[in-house]
């Protein structure tokens, strides 16, 4: 049974140490013809607090829960928060939430095209 939790628990850091951050690239937010990437880590390699509140979130759909992942989950280029829990109040009423709920969506989509290409691979090799 310990090899079992040995090799889970070593399975887990190699996906933390793996695994680089993405990126997104929101237009609106940017300048003409360069829009601003918003970078982030794939959810598997979130701290089990932060997934655990993620996903918590993730049940409400709703434009507030939208914006608290945003906070959670969105970094600059070298993985520093882009926005701090002081920043809630006002992203709420100074932010497009069409743009917010616009990010999660392309954020959700990276990662289901990259866990598919890696099943396609998988199934390839």
């Amino acid at each position: 049974m310990t090899n079992i939790l040995e090799k889970a628990k070593q399975h887990f850091r190699d996906v933390i140490n793996g695994e680089g951050l993405r990126y997104i690239e929101i237009a609106e937010w940017g300048e003409v013809n360069q829009p601003v990437k918003i970078y982030f880590k794939p959810l598997a390699a979130l701290p089990v607090k932060i997934y655990s509140k993620f996903i918590e979130l993730g049940t409400q759909q709703t434009v507030e829960a939208f914006v608290d992942m945003l906070i959670l989950r969105c970094l600059d280029q070298e993985g520093k928060p882009l926005f701090k829990p002081v920043d809630r109040t006002e992203m709420l009423r100074q932010i497009s939430p069409v743009v917010v709920c616009d990010i999660i969506r392309k954020m959700s989509d990276k990662e289901k095209d990259e866990h598919i290409d890696a099943e396609i691979a998988e199934k390839n090799s």
